[in-house]
């Protein structure tokens, strides 16, 4: 065997070896992600589902919120599922994958979804506000600004169907909770809410905090609403 042929049947085997560790690896993760779910579902009283054809059946009024109209191969995972007072409430991953081929890529990350009982908050978008967002605004893109914010409206793109009815939920108390919390994004629409950091998996560790954060949320929206 020359030397040729026995430096490419070493790069081959370096390479199916890290293969296989990517993929140990990957597994092990998602694993041990489970398992913590588990343990949280058990302690907050939750339940826990990872059958994605339950995921779905329980999310199926998810409504058209934007995150869900993205890429293709969308998938759902590791459901916690119950009730905080009146509302109910679904924590899940959810990813989904833009482009194919070599250019494809898959895009992460935890949300949260709470369903208010007679509640009909108006329909709006908010995220993070990017710098393509900054000049889109500048030639005229719809952008919900509170002067007297100056500091939501520079970190935030609000966006609504019925401006007047946006506002008016947008009290001064949550426009401050906004600014304190960013690079969250929230929809709403009727009687459902939508909340996630864009691209980024919740620690179960931190979905606690993150359930207070979006039962805040929700108090704050639903406050002044009267619709």
């Amino acid at each position: 065997m020359d030397s040729d042929t026995l430096l490419v049947i070493i790069v081959v085997a370096l390479v199916l070896v890290l293969l296989v560790g990517i993929i140990l690896v990957s597994v092990l993760q998602n694993k041990k992600r489970r398992q913590a779910f588990e343990t949280l579902a058990l302690e907050r009283g939750l339940t826990y589902t990872t059958d994605e054809s339950s995921i779905e059946a329980r999310l199926q009024n998810r409504g058209s919120f934007d995150l869900f109209q993205h890429g293709h191969s969308h998938k759902f995972k590791n459901l916690l599922s119950g009730r905080r007072g009146n509302l109910d409430l679904s924590i899940f991953d959810y990813r989904y994958t833009t482009g194919s081929g070599k250019n494809s890529q898959t895009q992460q990350q935890t949300a949260l979804l709470l369903a208010l009982p007679d509640e009909a908050l108006p329909q709006f978008f908010l995220r993070p506000e990017g710098l393509l967002d900054k000049i889109a605004a500048k030639m005229g893109q719809a952008d919900i600004n509170f002067e007297h914010r100056p500091e939501f409206s520079k970190k935030y793109r609000l966006t609504g169907a019925d401006e007047s009815r946006v506002r008016a939920v947008f009290d001064d108390a949550l426009l401050v909770f906004l600014e304190q919390n960013p690079n969250l994004c929230v929809e709403a629409s009727g009687s459902q809410l939508l909340t996630y950091t864009r691209r980024k998996l919740i620690k179960p560790e931190d979905l606690p905090e993150r359930l207070d954060q979006a039962i805040k949320l929700v108090s704050l929206l639903s406050h002044r609403s009267s619709f």
